[in-house]
């Protein structure tokens, strides 16, 4: 007997147990101090942008989110691209609350980037 692709794919993944988790997480405000904001966003800007550097926080508490901030702003950044919810990354039944990790970015004026560091917008 033959099995299709698709009829496989399903009983591998029904005999190994494979499953998902969806977390719904409230939207993670913006952060300001002095003449810094950044942004955090869930997918990166459709206009051009600069990466500047990886960052994520020890755990969700507020000195440990403003550390992680103070650092984006200490690189020049404007924004956090951060496509998954610090819950996520939290082990099933653990009082650890998750990191807040992501890019940091430098929206790109008007007048371009610097071609080195530019990163092309996605279509």
């Amino acid at each position: 007997m033959r099995i299709g692709w698709p009829r496989l794919l399903t009983l591998l993944t029904v005999v190994s147990g494979c499953g998902a988790t969806v977390t719904r997480t409230p939207p993670i405000p913006s952060y300001a101090s002095g003449s810094c904001r950044i942004e955090v966003l869930l997918l990166p800007p459709q206009t051009p942008y600069e990466v500047l550097g990886q960052g994520f926080s020890d755990n969700t508490t507020d000195t440990s989110i403003r550390a992680l901030f103070d650092q984006g702003c200490a690189l020049g950044a404007d924004a956090l691209v951060a496509p998954v919810p610090p819950q996520a990354w939290a082990p099933p039944n653990s009082v650890d609350s998750g990191h807040l990790a992501g890019v940091f970015i430098r929206r790109c004026p008007a007048s371009g980037c610097h071609a080195a560091s530019a990163s092309a917008a996605p279509r």
